[in-house]
């Protein structure tokens, strides 16, 4: 129903109910001015008839007194009844014509005799009765029953003329309602349609009404402030939902937010991406309707004990639906709202896999590196007892008369003599210690002759192939490591493959920007050169992968093998700049990727060598100062020097050597040892004695690498450094060519 429809009807209702409030008011004040009119006529009348009966009352005339009332009632329509009673209380006379009424007896059976009025319902209407008495102060009195029916008809007449006046007022009220309905309801039917528009479309909508009603139009600008407020909000919150969807898409990390009822309210774009579905396929839905059962057990225990109030943050791994299996930092947070329920709770999950990495290698960059500190040492101290044991057995061969017994003999003490420096070398490389003699490497040459010494060393079981090598860059390594490496790698794939197999060898450029760097321990970016060794064994474990570089580890049965070949190339790589990757899987091969920095420009040609090493003298002469820490070194080194014709003073330390020096003018040569206790090193020794006597020679000796040396102080290009273990003859001769 229309505005004004319902506001026409609304006047002409409230104008109905007016009205007939005003006929119900003016039928009460007629009736009761009527009522009142017909008591005072009847008071009067009674009086008038109460004389005219009193003689016929008095005389005992009961005829006469009826013939008179009757003629009384006949006159007047308004009189239902007369009655007298006597001087004793009797009735006397009456105008009834049927028998005395029954209530009207009963009232004459009461004692009240005093003017007064009473009502009596009856079949005709209510009668009215006024008492008075016939003669004062005698129990004689007149009853004159008036009936209301003529009051009713006037009130009915005058009913009839009050509905004629509603009806009249009715319809002018109805005009006046559609006329005003009109000018209100039309500007409230376009505030209505506006506003409905306004619920449809939400738009951010001005309302106008052409109406001069005040009242409507201050609706229409409380509306309009309403809608430009809530309009105003609103964009602030869409402001602010953007920018927080901004940081959070952001943000490298996994946000999610579920309800009580565990299902999604809010998820980033990294979560679209790991549980590989869009954000309308998981914002709405429970998290066992998202997540796969590899993932949904878990993330249901967290996140129910994160609804119970209990934050959590753990690390673990776990598998994604996108296929991707990380290790992350998971937090679950319950959220409260102002009351202090918990109504939801938010989960950020960081995805740690590279951390991961990078902690795991650091570890064992770590474990390698303190084993490797360990075999150096050991590896020194055992060249320290070479050096012994081959000098002792030198000044042997010299001193004891040979015969075939002893020659044998001698020959098993020199061979195992080898086969130790042999060891140390290898313990040396792992500890990044061996010193090597890095040089410009053609690689598809060298790969081409380690193909034919491989073919050579493992067998015809083996095939050996050539990869790709097209195009490879010029790499910087020990030529001789490198062939020591591929060897040992080569060996370690021969006994994966007892039945046979094939070996590849192949190289590529490999260019590392800083973020591929980072997944490879110690290493810097820069370009490499890989050397590839790929079998088709039985291949490795991730345990036997996890230790295979340590020394001494070996999966081989026990006289098979000394477990220090990988170690011997993981330290090889790491000290040429490079570094050493193992792929593997059981059953399926073992590829060994060795890389190497790439050499970058020409080099000069270094000055000529110097001529093979000149054979010892058959006497020497001068005087040497051995300083040497190790007393059976010491001992050995100072036989084998007098043995060869020299004269020598021994010196434990660098503070026994200075004593010597300025007691002896005489010294040819100081031999001294690199690294000692007491804190003086051969380097600072040589130091000081050159700027006492700027003419000696020096011959340096060390059991160490060059990063130990250089530990020791700054040694001189042009030093000449003897390396443990070495025999006599290497002795005299670099002695030799240090005095010339």
């Amino acid at each position: 129903m229309k505005i004004r429809t319902r506001f026409a009807l609304l006047i002409m209702l409230l104008t109905a109910g007016f009205a007939l409030s005003v006929v119900t008011v003016m039928e009460t004040l007629l009736r009761d001015h009527l009522v009142s009119a017909q008591e005072e006529w009847a008071e009067t009348l009674v009086r008038s008839v109460a004389e005219g009966v009193a003689q016929d009352t008095i005389d005992g005339e009961i005829l006469q007194a009826r013939d008179y009332l009757r003629r009384i009632v006949a006159k007047d329509t308004a009189l239902s009844y007369i009655y007298v009673t006597s001087f004793d209380g009797r009735l006397f006379s009456h105008t009834f014509d049927d028998e005395f009424p029954k209530a009207l007896a009963e009232r004459l059976l009461s004692a009240d005799r005093a003017l007064s009025h009473a009502v009596f319902s009856t079949e005709r209407g209510d009668i009215h009765e006024v008492i008075a008495p016939l003669i004062e102060g005698m129990d004689a009195y007149l009853h004159i029953g008036v009936s209301h029916e003529r009051i009713n008809e006037l009130i009915a007449d005058a009913r009839d003329d009050l509905v004629l006046v509603i009806l009249t007022v009715a319809i002018v009220g109805l005009g006046v309602a559609l006329t005003l309905g009109y000018r209100i309801g039309q500007p409230l039917r376009q505030l209505v349609d506006q506003i409905q528009r306004f619920g449809q479309v939400g738009d951010n909508i001005k309302i106008e009404v052409g109406t001069s009603e005040p009242d409507i139009k201050n609706l229409a600008g409380a509306f309009n402030e309403m809608v430009a407020s809530r309009w105003s909000a609103e964009a602030e919150l869409r402001e602010s939902e953007q920018q927080l969807r901004l940081v959070t898409d952001a943000l490298p990390a996994l946000i999610t937010y579920v309800d009580t009822s565990q299902r999604y309210r809010f998820v980033n774009k990294v979560a679209e991406r790991w549980f590989a579905r869009s954000q309308s396929e998981i914002v709405g839905h429970t998290i066992a309707e998202v997540l796969d059962q590899s993932t949904t057990d878990d993330t249901h225990v967290r996140s129910m004990a994160a609804l119970a109030g209990e934050s959590q943050s753990f690390e673990k791994r776990q598998l994604y639906p996108d296929g991707q299996e990380r290790w992350i930092s998971s937090s679950y947070i319950p959220h409260k709202n102002e009351a202090g329920e918990i109504v939801g709770s938010l989960a950020l999950v960081i995805d740690i896999s590279e951390r991961h990495i990078l902690e795991e290698r650091l570890h064992r960059s770590q474990k390698m590196e303190a084993v490797g500190q360990l075999t150096g040492g050991i590896a020194h101290e055992f060249n320290n007892l070479l050096q012994v044991v081959a000098g002792n057995i030198a000044l042997l061969e010299e001193n004891v008369p040979s015969d075939l017994v002893t020659g044998r003999s001698f020959d098993a003490i020199n061979r195992n003599v080898t086969r130790g420096a042999d060891l140390t070398s290898r313990l040396l490389s792992f500890s990044r210690q061996q010193p090597l003699a890095p040089k410009a490497l053609v690689i598809d040459k060298i790969l081409a002759e380690m193909q034919e010494l491989l073919r050579q060393t493992l067998g015809e079981t083996i095939e050996v192939k050539i990869g790709s090598v097209k195009g490879i860059w010029i790499a910087e390594a020990d030529p001789g490591q490198l062939e020591s490496a591929l060897l040992n790698l080569a060996l370690n794939a021969r006994d994966a493959m007892p039945g046979g197999g094939i070996i590849t060898l192949s190289a590529d450029n490999i260019q590392l920007d800083e973020r591929m760097a980072a997944t490879h321990e110690e290493e810097a970016s820069g370009d490499y050169v890989m050397l590839s060794l790929a079998d088709n064994g039985s291949g490795m474990s991730e345990d036997d992968i996890s230790h295979a570089f340590e020394p001494f580890f070996t999966t081989k049965d026990v006289g098979k093998g000394t477990g220090l070949g990988l170690s011997m190339v993981y330290g090889f790589a790491q000290q040429s700049g490079g570094f050493v990757e193992i792929e593997s899987e059981l059953g399926s091969g073992t590829t060994m990727r060795l890389y190497l920095p790439r050499l970058v420009g020409t080099k000069e040609d270094e000055a000529a060598t110097q001529g093979a090493l000149l054979e010892a003298a058959a006497t020497a002469d001068g005087t040497i100062l051995l300083v040497e820490d190790d007393a059976d070194v010491r001992e050995s080194l100072a036989a084998q020097l007098t043995s060869l014709g020299y004269r020598v003073i021994e010196a434990e330390d660098g503070t026994a050597a200075l004593a010597a020096l300025s007691d002896a003018p005489n010294i040819d040569l100081l031999f001294t040892d690199v690294v000692m206790p007491g804190g003086l090193s051969g380097v600072e020794l040589a130091r000081r004695t050159l700027a006492l006597r700027p003419e000696l020679k020096i011959l340096y000796s060390t059991g160490y690498s060059e990063e130990f040396i250089v530990e020791a102080g700054d040694m001189p290009d042009s030093a000449i450094v003897l390396r443990k273990p070495y025999d006599k003859s290497k002795l005299a001769a670099t002695i030799a060519q240090t005095l010339n």
